[in-house]
């Protein structure tokens, strides 16, 4: 078979002992545990304890026996033979512990250790010996508290170890000062002591001793008195080297080590004992606490060090600590039903799953003390798994689908050594070798077959001689095995660039990639960081901008740290660029390459554009390129790239786009593609390459300044979009510097150059040449005032916008008639070559700058005329010779427009007076009302109002409306004014009004309100309601009217409603019974409108009547299985309703309902149905009627439910009668009142009213209790009477097999009461057994027969179950002829006697023996001691001897027995 084995978990043998010995613990109350299961199967025990206790198996792990220290339990838990009596006391932490007689299978010996508490008056360390061949291998006690010398003061503890010396072991105490160690041997208890002093003074010995299973460390807890550790010899009984542990509250009282030894647990805590002297009151839980001590160094400060507590409470007990067969430490959680389990106790303090509730003992109760074993049966030979150097004893393994195993033990010491493994699937269980030299179970390619239990067991002879078994047992699972597929790296760009994103590493498509088909319900992935840290789902990366290798784990859910598999891939986090909008790119056109004006250059150095592009962003971790096309930029760094640092040149006329992308160089996809620039050849600008202007001197000097800008209009035509720089010389102009200092008054004495660049708005430019002249020239007089003009409704631009004002005395004016009276100055030849242009400043004149454009519309913009009167300056330029010219003015005026002030709008309430109240029409508003608001202060006289229906009309002046005026438009006109200045003719149209015609509010149509008398004024059922809610019905009149600004009020009377007086208020009080109208009134406060012709009227309707009705009383019931409950399930609440209601209403006009509140009632909610069950005995019925015509609704009337309790009292419902004592009493069991009584036989026949009778006879007797209070309600149990007896026991039932009847001694010897053919009574009887010579009795059993005996004089007892006394017995002979006695002064069979013989069974006999050679040696009387071997006083000789016996019964109806046979006589 190629399979793996799991665990393996051995059994350490030591000599003929193994771990076996400690299968059985019983301790606490009466609670014990079998170790040969796991886990361990519950029992129950005979001892109960406070604290110490013992047990003991074989090597077979058979329960031999246990002990609290002063009684002995056999393995039935009967008291064992002699087993009472013992000093050790169940108080003592340790009261006992059992050790084998090494070479001897038989023989136990019990130490007992006594109590602190008895001070110096205490019993010492005791020890008695068991021999298990005794009382049917129940064992016997056959030596009793036989004193170990010097440990008199010893006191608590007690521990054991196997010694290094082939076949021995070592018992060690302690008193206050000393340790005292004991050797055992196969000759027994070497009763001197090793004195050993510690020191210490102890003043409180409670805890434990212990030793560790190699017998290497020993350990003190002595409470508050400390603990302290020491060396221990097991090849000399010393102890050595102590040293104090620290670190414990309250001091050390439960200890235990490891199997290892290399780890060490102390527990303590408060005790859980009964306080003394307080009278029965335990004392309450408080601290309690275990704490882990590391042994792997002997030095004291590094065990103190090492202190790690495990558990602690506030509310428990202290307990002991316990080593178990499977390896695990065992808590005593003293008064609970649970023990601690410390699983893995050799792994460090954090490893070793300590599980407060680990074991559940089914409900008995563990106390403080776990009982102690010979520390070396828990040694073990250590396992391993050779793939993983791990050992696996006592492990659970689990392997997968496909792997190899090698399980190997370690090296064992003997001869004749077997290693034999088997393999149990739970069907068939199976040898897998067996084998001298095979030692390993070695599993190839393993299956799901493979699962099941796997058993070593090891046979050898020993170093000692004694043939030595190792067993072992796991049990294997086999799983699916892992496999992991790497995944691509998961790299991200952070969009938000904080360099952190969250992960989702459980996504579908990252676990499909990883498990690559497993299942998902089967397996599942764990992800871990490189220090194996487990990252929680979502993660988010610790680093911002990194790059993190993840760990990824695929294991099997079922079997997580068996079959696993591990892959890895990176988390990388890059930055996503945000780079910054480059602007354009642009060289003027040149001869780089072609001509200067084809629109190409081979100037652009992209590379440049960088620095601009990246901003902030770090130029070594972000790449730019450049491409000629988007989709380049946007699928990688390579496609339509341009070689960014070389010259390049355009491959589009003038103007070509540049695609940027940025990358970031740890992550290509990483990238923004979404700028982009222009690389623009600027075209230069075309000009004349020279210009000439012609300057007049007003003066006739010929010197003057010249407006070198004049020039530009010659040398470009584009002059007005380019821009111009002027120079001296034209090397100044190539250089671009000094420019002149002022290009408008450049001086010029009669002729001079200058030199021009035309600059485009792409600053490309040329340089041209300006020839410059200056001649003579004369000006103009010219002071006309032209005619003023009105002031516009416009903005200062003369748009017509928000900002419009007539007040800004701005308006615009046409003086194209000055060119005409200008030029008539001049000779008519002299005209056609004048050019005149106008200004509105000196300076612009002169300069020649901001020409007005147009004057036959121009307007006064920054220069308002209202107040003062605007110049304007004009010059005449004589269009051959530009710089001669002439000057002038003329000027300009604005007159002002009325002011309108704007006035409120006009609102009037609609009215009938067209026939319609709703047509949003009214005749009487009055327009005048609004000429003195509209003037204010003006002189009305000096003004003209008018109003129209059109902004058109008031402009215009078109169609005034008269006062007064009927609304054309319904509900809301507008009202366009025109103020006209009398005098000017200037006027404002812009102002208007409105005319509001409000309507009128609605008033609703709404039901009467119809309500019930509420009794408010006393009655309810006179008509009259003090609670009429009138204001209920504003919200239906008002529908969807706005509340806030439409009030309703509510009259007697019409008039009063149109007057608005006299305002009913809510709540309102009827003044006319039953039915009375109300009036409305509706008033809107906004528009202060009115309706008041709206009414309804109010009803008031009658509540019902009802009739008071009893309550409703029952006797409780069983119904609902309780007839003590004060619950009933059948009450009729309908049956009320006719009283309720009366003879005057009429049930089916009404419903009536029923509720358990009062608030239910009142709502109708909840009603209850009938018929009802109630929840309290005694409730109150809140009754709802409600007329179903008026819904009028009476909800006071109540009545009480009540059940009432039936007689409580008590019976004992199944009783015994003896027959042999009789009239037996039976009677009423804790009445809880008085009642009345009435007993019936099975027939029905009333036997007696009294509370107890007394009967002769069997059968069902009933009893019926009746309540004396009134509610005449019974109850009746029935008591069922058994009749018993004490057994009859006559000779003649029984039968008696024995050598009396000439049977062998090998036979079975038993005893027979023939049950069948005779009967021994009415009662149900158990049969026990009493050996009168031994003093010993057999538990009592239900089968009457008693087999395997031994001869002796035995009582037989029949007890009857049902307690009926007495028992009854029988004395018996059962006889036996021994086959040999030894005469050696042990004790045991020194004389040679027939057993079960005496006088009363034989009075007359006659015993001889004689020797081979038929000489007569002894005569043995009856009942004497039996021939103790000796002849005339002298020993004989080991040798075979005969009798000849003879004996007469007493029962003269039996045969005389006549036996001869022979024996033999064994000296030692």
């Amino acid at each position: 078979m190629n399979k793996l084995i799991p665990l393996i978990l051995l059994f350490f043998a030591v000599n003929i002992y193994s771990q076996k010995e400690a299968n059985f613990w019983y301790f606490g109350e009466n609670t014990g545990l079998d170790f040969s299961t796991n886990p361990p199967t519950i029992k129950r025990g005979s001892l109960s304890t406070d604290e110490g206790s013992a047990s003991i198996s074989d090597s077979n792990g058979v329960l031999q026996f246990y002990t609290d220290g002063s009684i002995v339990f056999d393995r039935t838990g009967a008291i064992m033979d002699n087993g009472t009596g013992l000093l050790g006391d169940s108080s003592s932490a340790q009261s006992a512990i059992i050790v084998p007689k090494p070479k001897d299978p038989n023989i136990y010996y019990v130490f007992t250790v006594g109590n602190q508490l008895n001070g110096n008056n205490g019993n010492g360390v005791m020890f008695s010996t068991v021999d298990m061949t005794l009382n049917g291998g129940l064992g016997a006690i056959t030596s009793k508290n036989n004193a170990l010398n010097n440990s008199e003061n010893a006191r608590e503890k007690i521990t054991s170890v196997r010694g290094d010396a082939c076949n021995t072991f070592w018992v060690i105490t302690a008193d206050r000062n000393n340790f005292y160690t004991y050797l055992i041997n196969k000759d027994g208890v070497q009763n001197a002591a090793i004195t050993t002093a510690h020191n210490n003074s102890l003043n409180n010995l409670r805890g434990y001793l212990k030793i560790s299973p190699d017998g290497k460390t020993l350990v003190n807890a002595s409470a508050s008195s400390g603990t302290y550790i020491f060396d221990f010899n097991a090849a000399s009984g010393e102890i050595t080297n102590g040293g104090r542990i620290n670190g414990i509250t309250n001091g050390g009282y439960g200890a235990e080590f490891s199997r290892n030894g290399k780890k060490l647990y102390l527990s303590t805590g408060t005790y859980s004992q009964i306080i003394p002297g307080s009278g029965g009151t335990r004392n309450p839980p408080e601290y309690a606490s275990i704490t882990q001590f590391n042994l792997e160094s002997r030095n004291i400060a590094d065990i103190n060090a090492s202190a790690a507590l495990i558990y602690e409470t506030f509310t428990g007990y202290r307990g002991a600590l316990q080593l178990a067969s499977n390896g695990k430490i065992y808590y005593a959680r003293s008064r609970t039903s649970w023990l601690g389990v410390i699983n893995s106790p050799e792994k460090e303090a954090a490893e070793i799953n300590f599980v407060q509730d680990g074991l559940s003992l089914s409900g008995q109760i563990t106390t403080e003390g776990l009982p102690p074993f010979i520390q070396s049966f828990f040694l073990e030979i250590e396992i391993k798994d050779e793939d993983t150097n791990s050992v696996v004893n006592n492990q659970d393994l689990q392997f997968c689908n496909g792997q190899n195993k090698t399980i190997r033990p370690a090296e064992v010491q003997g001869i004749n050594i077997n290693y034999e493994w088997t393999f149990d699937d739970g069907t068939t269980k199976r040898e897998i070798s067996s084998s001298a030299t095979i030692t390993d179970l070695i599993l190839n390619d393993i299956e799901e077959s493979d699962a099941g239990t796997y058993n070593l067991k090891i046979t050898l002879e020993d170093d000692c001689g004694n043939n030595t078994e190792f067993n072992g047992t796991f049990s294997v699972k086999v799983f699916e095995a892992a496999n992991a597929t790497q995944p691509e790296d998961i790299i991200f760009c952070d969009t938000d660039n904080d360099g952190f994103n969250t992960f989702d590493l459980q996504t579908n498509e990252l676990k499909d990639k990883i498990l690559t088909g497993l299942d998902t319900s089967k397996f599942e992935i764990l992800y871990f960081d490189a220090a194996d840290v487990l990252l929680p789902n979502p993660y988010t990366n610790p680093v911002p901008f990194s790059s993190q290798t993840i760990r990824a784990k695929v294991q099997n859910i079922r079997a997580p740290d068996a079959c696993y598999a591990f892959t890895s891939f990176k988390l990388i986090v890059t930055g996503l660029p945000v780079p910054e909008t480059p602007s354009d790119y642009a060289f003027c056109d040149n001869t780089s390459v072609g001509s200067d004006t084809d629109g190409f250059v081979n100037d652009f150095i992209l590379e440049s554009k960088d620095l601009e592009i990246l901003g902030t962003l770090d130029a070594n971790q972000y790449n730019v390129s450049y491409h000629t096309s988007e989709n380049g930029a946007q699928t990688n760094a390579s496609l339509d790239v341009i070689d960014k640092t070389s010259n390049y040149e355009n491959a589009i006329v003038n103007t070509q786009p540049i695609y940027v992308r940025v990358e970031n160089v740890d992550n290509t996809a990483c990238f923004d593609a979404s700028k982009a620039f222009k690389i623009i050849v600027n075209a230069l600008p075309v000009v004349a390459p020279f210009a000439e202007l012609l300057q007049c001197d007003d003066d006739l000097d010929r010197v003057s300044t010249i407006n070198l800008t004049e020039a530009e209009i010659s040398v470009s035509t584009n002059y007005l979009n380019e821009t111009f720089t002027y120079f001296e010389t034209e090397a100044d102009a190539i250089l671009g510097t000094p420019q002149v200092i002022d290009k408008l008054r450049y001086p010029v004495n009669r002729t001079a150059t200058a030199w021009v660049r035309t600059i485009s708005p792409e600053n490309c430019y040329r340089i041209s040449k300006i020839i410059l002249e200056v001649e003579a020239a004369a000006d103009v007089d010219y002071y006309k005032n032209f005619p003023s003009v009105c002031d516009d409704f416009l903005e200062k631009d003369g748009t017509d916008g928000p900002l419009n004002s007539d007040t800004d005395g701005i308006t615009n004016f046409d003086f194209s008639q000055a060119n005409t009276d200008i030029l008539a100055f001049f000779p008519p030849a002299l005209q056609p070559d004048l050019e005149i242009s106008f200004y509105e400043t000196k300076e612009d004149r002169t300069a020649v700058i901001n020409a007005i454009a147009d004057i036959s519309n121009y307007r006064n913009i920054g220069y308002p005329s209202n107040v003062i009167k605007q110049t304007i300056y004009f010059k005449i330029i004589n269009k051959n010779n530009n710089n001669c010219n002439g000057s002038g003015e003329l000027y300009l005026k604005t007159d002002p427009v009325p002011i309108a002030n704007q006035t409120a709008d006009i609102e009037l309430c609609d009215s009938a007076n067209d026939g319609d109240g709703a047509n949003g029409i009214a005749q009487s508003f009055d327009l005048e009302s609004q000429t003195s608001i509209i003037l204010g202060t003006q002189n009305s006289a000096d003004y003209t109002v008018t109003y129209h229906l059109s902004k058109t009309d008031a402009n215009s002046g078109n169609d005034p409306q008269a006062s007064l005026f009927t609304n054309t438009i319904r509900d809301l006109q507008t009202i366009y004014v025109r103020v006209t200045d009398n005098n000017t003719g200037c006027f404002t149209d812009h102002n208007s009004f409105d005319l509001i015609v409000n309507p009128i509010p609605i008033a609703n149509f709404v039901p009467d309100i119809e309500i019930c008398d509420d009794n408010s004024d006393g009655s309810a059922r006179n008509g009259f309601s003090q609670t009429i809610n009138l204001e209920a019905q504003t919200n239906g009149i008002l529908g969807t009217q706005d509340p806030t600004i439409n009030s309703v009020t509510y009259h007697h009377s019409l008039l009063e409603a149109q007057n608005g007086s006299n305002v009913l208020g809510t709540p309102y009080s009827n003044t006319i019974p039953n039915k009375e109208t109300i009036y409305i009134r509706i008033y809107n406060s906004l528009t202060m409108c009115a309706n008041d012709i709206s009414n309804f009227q109010v009803i008031v309707n009658p509540e019902p009547t009802f009739t008071a009705v009893s309550n409703l009383s029952y006797c409780d019931n069983n119904t609902d299985g309780d007839d003590a409950n004060g619950i009933i399930q059948n009450i009729d609440l309908e049956s009320q309703i006719p009283i309720l209601l009366g003879a005057t209403q009429d049930p089916d006009d009404y419903n009536v309902s029923f509720h358990i509140s009062q608030a239910d009632a009142d709502t109708g909610n909840l009603p209850i149905a009938s018929p009802y069950t109630n929840t309290n005995s005694i409730e109150k019925i809140h009754v709802r009627i409600q007329n179903k015509a008026t819904s009028c609704v009476s909800n006071t009337a109540t009545f009480d439910i009540i059940v009432n309790a039936l007689p409580n009292f008590m019976v004992t419902a199944a009783q015994i009668l003896c027959l042999n004592d009789t009239p037996k009493n039976i009677y009423v069991e804790n009445p809880e009142a008085i009642y009345s009584y009435v007993w019936n036989d099975a027939s029905g026949n009333e036997i007696s009213t009294e509370d107890n009778l007394n009967i002769t006879t069997g059968g069902s007797y009933t009893v019926t209790a009746t309540t004396t209070n009134g509610t005449n309600c019974s109850r009746t149990e029935t008591i069922v009477i058994t009749e018993s007896n004490p057994a009859i026991l006559v000779p003649s039932f029984i039968t008696i097999i024995d050598e009396g009847n000439n049977i062998g001694s090998e036979d079975n010897l038993s005893i027979v009461i023939d049950v069948i053919n005779n009967d021994l009574g009415p009662g149900d009887y158990q049969f026990a057994l009493r050996n009168e010579d031994q003093n010993t009795t057999t538990s009592y059993q239900d089968e009457p027969l008693f087999e395997n005996l031994e001869g002796a004089i035995y009582t037989i007892i029949v007890n009857d179950k049902n307690g009926c006394a007495p028992d009854a017995t029988l004395q018996v002979s059962v006889l036996q002829f021994p086959k040999f006695f030894t005469p050696n002064g042990d004790g045991r069979n020194d004389t040679y006697i027939v057993k079960g013989a005496n006088k009363t069974f034989y009075p007359n006999s006659s015993i001889n023996i004689f020797n081979r050679y038929g000489k007569l040696v002894a005569q043995i009387p009856i009942d004497g001691q039996g021939w103790d071997g000796t002849y005339n006083g002298k020993k004989l000789s080991s040798d075979d001897y005969w009798y000849n016996i003879t004996l007469t019964p007493a029962d003269n109806t039996k045969q005389i027995i006549n036996k001869k046979g022979n024996f033999s006589l064994l000296r030692k």
